[in-house]
């Protein structure tokens, strides 16, 4: 079994634009405990099969399948140019499509690290097919906790190293709808929006957890304001989560996934008991993840 994590964006900054119309960003990249999870085995031809698993928080849509899907024109990609065997792929889904969690770039990532594993591919191959395929899925073949910049090729791990006691208890909202990333983007330049700085905001700066603290509570998503437009919801979830005792909440990329985070587990909970009623009326689903690591995950 493969998990492929979920990602939150603590914090983006939007501090250009490339001539071919992709944006340059900033961001803290953190990798969840809430997964997808895929059985890779040999197979006589390429085949990826995607179902919703039965503990899903959002079922939904129907899901592509095959060649249809990026992981399907990836593979047959590895395995016409980089002669890679054939795989058969099946992949439970639980992390909903549109949502802002790098779900499907994710899932690129987890199978590029193991061609990388099986040593099908070097870590320079892996790193050149995942920017081809999706300006996220570079993040995903290592999916640690890293500082991101240009269109998300660009990977800093952070070398932070948590005390006991130090700890982040994420609490996600997730919404039965999606957002359509090129429509954000066009909305923000519609908006004319002036870019950030490259120089101002950097969080590798100093990485001790006082610090790491300050970056989370002062970090903003340059989006937010675009998005809220486009959904109402978003920007009701947004107040009631920063009307409880979190350490910062935002949404995670372009959304529609809102989400708090809490210096412990007590707090994460009393502040879903307060925002219960809220979550009825906007029909969006509570989720506690916390750090992904390679052993944190249980199913």
């Amino acid at each position: 079994m493969v998990f492929s994590p979920a990602k939150l964006n603590l914090g983006l900054r939007i501090v250009g634009r490339r001539p071919d119309g992709y944006h340059l960003l900033q961001s803290l990249f953190w990798p969840l405990t809430f997964v997808d999870t895929l059985q890779v085995e040999s197979a006589q031809q390429v085949q990826v099969q995607y179902l919703w698993a039965a503990d899903a928080p959002i079922p939904h849509p129907v899901l592509l399948q095959n060649s249809e899907t990026l992981l399907g024109k990836m593979l047959e990609t590895l395995v016409s140019e980089k002669k890679i065997p054939p795989l058969q792929v099946s992949i439970q889904k639980r992390i909903p499509i549109g949502g802002g969690l790098g779900g499907v770039s994710s899932n690129c990532g987890a199978v590029l690290k193991y061609c990388m594993d099986q040593k099908w591919l070097s870590s320079a191959e892996a790193h050149q097919v995942a920017c081809r395929f999706g300006a996220d899925i570079p993040f995903f073949i290592s999916a640690t906790p890293s500082w991101v910049t240009g269109i998300g090729e660009k990977i800093s791990p952070l070398a932070l190293q948590f005390q006991p006691g130090q700890k982040l208890f994420f609490l996600l909202l997730l919404f039965p709808f999606q957002i359509p990333t090129p429509l954000i983007f066009k909305k923000y330049r519609d908006a004319q929006i002036g870019m950030r700085s490259e120089s101002d905001w950097d969080p590798l700066r100093n990485q001790d957890w006082n610090s790491f603290l300050n970056y989370l509570e002062n970090c903003q998503n340059d989006l937010e304001a675009v998005v809220v437009k486009e959904r109402s919801e978003i920007q009701k979830a947004l107040n009631s989560l920063r009307l409880t005792d979190c350490i910062t909440s935002q949404i995670s990329g372009t959304g529609a996934t809102c989400y708090g985070i809490y210096a412990s587990e007590e707090k994460r909970l009393k502040a879903a008991q307060e925002i219960e009623t809220i979550c009825r009326d906007l029909n969006c689903r509570k989720l506690f993840t916390e750090t992904f690591t390679s052993c944190a995950v249980q199913l």
